[in-house]
């Protein structure tokens, strides 16, 4: 049996705000801790009702959090907060324990590799846009919007199964393609103010240095959200909002 008054005692010597001890140093303090103590989170609830030897940090004005992974327990001074995932019923909170999440010995280091091919320009050609002529393989497409000077201002990103046909919805947008119509604008925008719009693919890739299918959609997205996450982590401004295409 763990001495409560030990630890009851010891807490009450700290004068900080909260201490975090490993399961070594509390063991050190009141004898050993049992098994559960060091597996269930459980046992560190903040309840005298369901576990009276909680008294032995509630008596002395800290709560506990347990951390399995780092083999610790944080006491912090004050009230027990409300945990997340407290439901409400009847005047009364009922808790639960936190989720206990633990390494599962199993992770993945990937690496994504692709190169861009220049698809040449969008123009405007007798009033309507005129698009790249692509092909209908799918891949990856970025559009580079550049002011009159030649510097690059903007880009879109996104992936199409058929890059022909989603080439021409740009060029033609429907009435309720909200994507399409809003680059149309842009591009239109962007030409009118003496800038350009570059056209780049990407039409092979590899993860892990196995080829990735690009017609299954779940590769084309890996290329294609690598692309966004590395021009907002250089600091570009990125065209693409919300869930776009």
């Amino acid at each position: 049996m763990w001495n409560q008054d030990a630890l009851t005692a010891h807490l009450r010597s700290i004068t900080g705000a909260e201490v975090t001890m490993s399961f070594v140093q509390i063991d050190a303090v009141v004898g050993e801790l049992p098994d559960s103590a060091r597996t269930h989170n459980a046992y560190w609830a903040n309840s005298l009702t369901s576990r009276p030897h909680s008294r032995a940090w509630l008596d002395a004005g800290f709560t506990a959090s347990p951390d399995f992974v780092r083999g610790v327990v944080r006491f912090t001074r004050g009230a027990a907060p409300t945990p997340a995932g407290a439901t409400r019923r009847s005047g009364s909170v009922r808790t639960r324990p936190p989720l206990l999440l633990v390494p599962s010995g199993e992770s993945h280091c990937g690496q994504v590799c692709y190169a861009w091919l220049d698809a040449s320009k969008v123009e405007v050609e007798n009033g309507p846009l005129s698009m790249p002529a692509l092909g209908p393989e799918p891949g990856i497409y970025r559009f580079e919007l550049r002011d009159a000077s030649g510097e690059v201002q903007s880009y879109y990103v996104g992936e199409s199964d058929n890059l022909f046909k989603r080439m021409n919805g740009y060029r033609s947008p429907g009435p309720t393609q909200s994507t399409n119509l809003r680059m149309n604008l842009r591009f239109v925008s962007v030409l009118e103010e003496g800038g350009s719009v570059g056209v780049n693919v990407v039409l092979e890739a590899t993860l892990d240095a196995a080829p990735l299918d690009l017609a299954y959609k779940p590769a084309r997205l890996i290329v294609e959200n690598t692309e966004l996450v590395r021009l907002k982590l250089a600091g570009a401004t990125i065209e693409n909002r919300g869930n776009d295409e």
